[in-house]
């Protein structure tokens, strides 16, 4: 849950210019399999919804990225790079694809004891992200039967 981490300001703060040159192939490849997804679902007749992700392994604080020190005791930043470069071609593809984009890693800022581990959320967690989904998506969706959504 990272409580009790040390976080320090990475330092230099992150360039993603470097990983996004490295992995550009990766990134184009991955951004068409998000087009082919929007057309599957909408092909299914649905509409299909984008939302960015966070990684419970890094902290953002007054605009600068901070990182916990790993095992062996060094900083790294391949996590917030690498999920950056992924966000940032989901949102991208997203708008060019006009489907409902919601960027909950640019929204939310987690803190200790909103993650199990780097990638799974404890009910506090749990329970920002579904106050901000719930808030994105008011009034975008449409619900079919009685006007109300599922329970």
């Amino acid at each position: 849950s990272y409580d009790g981490t040390q976080w320090i300001a990475a330092d230099p703060q992150p360039d993603a210019a470097a990983y996004k040159a490295a992995n550009a192939d990766k990134l184009a490849r991955y951004g068409e399999t998000v087009t082919r997804l929007a057309k599957a679902i909408r092909d299914f007749g649905a509409e299909p919804i984008f939302v960015t992700q966070h990684r419970g392994s890094y902290r953002r604080v007054d605009g600068k990225v901070y990182v916990g020190p790993g095992p062996d005791g060094r900083v790294g930043l391949s996590h917030f790079i690498g999920i950056a470069a992924v966000n940032e071609t989901t949102m991208k593809v997203c708008r060019q694809v006009k489907a409902i984009c919601i960027d909950l890693a640019a929204k939310i800022n987690f803190v200790d004891g909103d993650h199990y581990d780097g990638l799974h959320t404890t009910p506090v967690g749990s329970a920002k992200i579904a106050k901000l989904l719930f808030n994105e998506l008011q009034g975008v969706l449409k619900f079919s039967g009685a006007g109300k959504p599922p329970r």
